[in-house]
């Protein structure tokens, strides 16, 4: 039985949960798990693909966006270039890196030969692993606080625990971690895995047998996210919630059945009661200190006073101001990936703490008009590409999984505003984005059913083992 190249994915999304742990260190830069098996999965594709076992990349307007959105990336470089500084180009070198992993990973996914037995097979380990990993975190939580640490080491290089505020409230309760180095990485993880279990609480999108075991696994994830306390992660979810209510009762009103509707709402329910609880305990009051509105205006430049007056918010606020500052500066191509502390630092020295840039701003920021442009396209081609192969579509459990390419996108924009852990070079984010590519590679037109009668089935099959050369 020789291997398959396709059989790495379901290892690469495996890998995620161990974000914190390095299978080797350069300097104070750990290569993880997840982005070695990405290397390696990109280069036995390339070796296929170059010794023709592997048929030449279909290209379409996915494709050709995506290309435009590298192009348009790499024009960032022209600040860190004319700087003259040779750290700015190694900042800029060693993220853009990541990015190229990132797209390119999306490219072989895109044109993988994938049947629907296997997009399932990958999808059940997310959430499954989603599943464990948030009944950790739920231990975590309840065991700290008769004193017991559950906390598993990690080895990247240059990562410290940061102290978030909520401790001075939570006494022996200590935000739950899972298998990360931090809670907020935990709840960014978990996201996907969100959008994942509420598509499969519908009742024509199936992945486990025992319907029960996808609701189960839908209050565990949920809960798992509530343990960690982070406040990007939970706004988040709430608002995919809401969305999925909006987008199922009002787009997709005609697939939505009544039993699911109560279902959902009374998920819903329980998560706003436990929001409430949280709320009106010590831990809401650090909670609306993080989100409180600062005193001083938006727009001030006195960045101490702001984040004296702002608490923790102040330093959001100051890195969105002086994120429009660059893209004034630099509104083309920006100032660079990973190249936006460096500008900081060069404009107002020591004048200002920490600051955190997220959403459009940071894609503003560090690659300009261009940068955000590109990343529109690529984005609106995924969206229009998902919609013309749902209509073409029969079954109604295909449409569901198209539509779950739809949700994965959502939850993804959400994060992006609320957390700097999704952006351009993440990890999640490009996980995600290549789920979606999986996706609509399953549901090609010479495919549209997903059976592939020419082919032998994979060993992630459900009806067999076989061999075959992708």
């Amino acid at each position: 039985m020789s291997f398959k190249v396709r059989n790495l994915l379901p290892f690469f999304y495996l890998s995620l949960p161990f974000f914190g742990f390095c299978v080797f260190a350069v300097g104070q830069r750990g290569i993880r798990i997840d982005w070695l098996i990405a290397i390696v999965f990109i280069h036995l594709m390339t070796i296929q693909l170059v010794s023709g076992k592997l048929k030449s990349i279909k290209i379409d307007s996915v494709i050709i966006s995506l290309f435009l959105l590298i192009f348009f990336v790499s024009l960032s470089i022209q600040s860190p270039l004319l700087s003259g500084n040779s750290q700015f180009l190694t900042d800029f070198f060693t993220t853009y890196l990541q990015f190229l992993i990132g797209t390119i990973l999306f490219l072989f996914a895109y044109n993988l030969k994938l049947n629907e037995s296997d997009l399932k097979l990958i999808l059940k380990c997310i959430l499954l692993v989603s599943g464990f990993v948030s009944a950790l975190a739920i231990l975590q939580l309840f065991l700290s606080y008769f004193g017991h640490e559950l906390r598993l080491p990690f080895t990247n290089p240059g990562r410290a625990l940061q102290h978030s505020g909520y401790e001075a409230v939570t006494g022996p309760v200590q935000r739950s971690m899972g298998t990360f180095s931090e809670p907020r990485q935990l709840g960014a993880y978990l996201l996907t895995a969100i959008s994942i279990s509420v598509a499969s609480l519908n009742g024509n999108l199936k992945l486990f047998n025992k319907r029960y075991l996808q609701g189960i696994l839908f209050g565990l994830i949920a809960a798992g996210i509530l343990c960690t306390l982070s406040t990007s992660a939970i706004l988040t979810m709430f608002v995919f919630l809401v969305f999925f209510l909006f987008f199922k009762l009002f787009v997709r009103k005609n697939i939505f059945r009544k039993t699911i509707i109560v279902r959902i709402l009374l998920l819903f329910t329980i998560l706003v009661l436990v929001g409430s609880a949280i709320y009106s305990s010590p831990i809401g009051t650090v909670v609306v200190d993080r989100i409180k509105l600062p005193e001083v205006g938006f727009l001030n430049r006195h960045f101490t006073e702001l984040e004296d007056k702002a608490h923790r918010w102040g330093a959001f606020v100051r890195g969105q101001r002086l994120g429009l500052e660059a893209f004034a500066d630099y509104p083309i191509s920006g100032v660079g990936l990973n190249n936006f502390q460096n500008f900081v630092k060069a404009n107002y020295g020591d004048l200002v703490g920490p600051t955190g840039c997220h959403g459009p701003l940071r894609y503003l920021a560090q690659t300009g008009s261009l940068g955000i442009i590109g990343f529109g396209i690529f984005l609106l081609s995924l969206i229009v590409k998902l919609q013309k192969k749902r209509r073409r579509v029969v079954s109604m459990e295909q449409k569901e999984m198209l539509d779950l390419g739809f949700l994965i996108i959502a939850v993804s924009l959400f994060a992006c505003f609320a957390s700097g852990l999704y952006s351009l070079v993440s990890v999640f984010f490009w996980g995600n984005l290549v789920l979606v590519g999986l996706i609509l590679n399953c549901y090609r037109e010479n495919r549209v059913n997903c059976q592939l009668s020419a082919m032998k089935p994979s060993i992630f099959s459900t009806r067999g083992r076989g061999s075959g050369a992708t």
